[in-house]
């Protein structure tokens, strides 16, 4: 079924407004920049598949009607988030990662973490 989340752990059906709740207790917990917590947005919104540099460049400027700074400033940002991420969801059981078979970014659940 489209939409569906399926657990990282059992493989079964989850509710999906119980991830969210997760989402965002976990950025009020660790205290995530901006940049930080646009990058979890889009790749959160990807919901497991990667999600494109473009789609995170609009989580992070979404407040910019001119879209942003330069192209190199972004990819800037975007590095930036993803560096503070990999630290703050460290012992979480989730992070940010770079797509191996498609270009983007994603979310990656691993066990033993607090949240998997």
């Amino acid at each position: 079924m489209a939409g569906e989340i399926v657990c990282p752990m059992c493989q079964g059906p989850t509710d999906p407004a119980a991830f969210d709740a997760m989402i965002w207790d976990l950025i009020r917990e660790r205290d995530l920049s901006e940049e930080a917590e646009s990058v979890l947005r889009a790749v959160w919104a990807g919901g497991g598949r990667p999600v494109e540099a473009e789609a995170i460049f609009d989580e992070l400027y979404c407040w910019d009607a001119e879209g942003g700074p330069s192209l190199t400033r972004m990819y800037q940002d975007l590095r930036a988030g993803a560096a503070e991420l990999a630290d703050k969801l460290l012992g979480t059981g989730l992070a940010v990662v770079r797509a191996s078979r498609r270009p983007g970014w994603m979310i990656k659940f691993t066990n033993g973490g607090a949240y998997v």
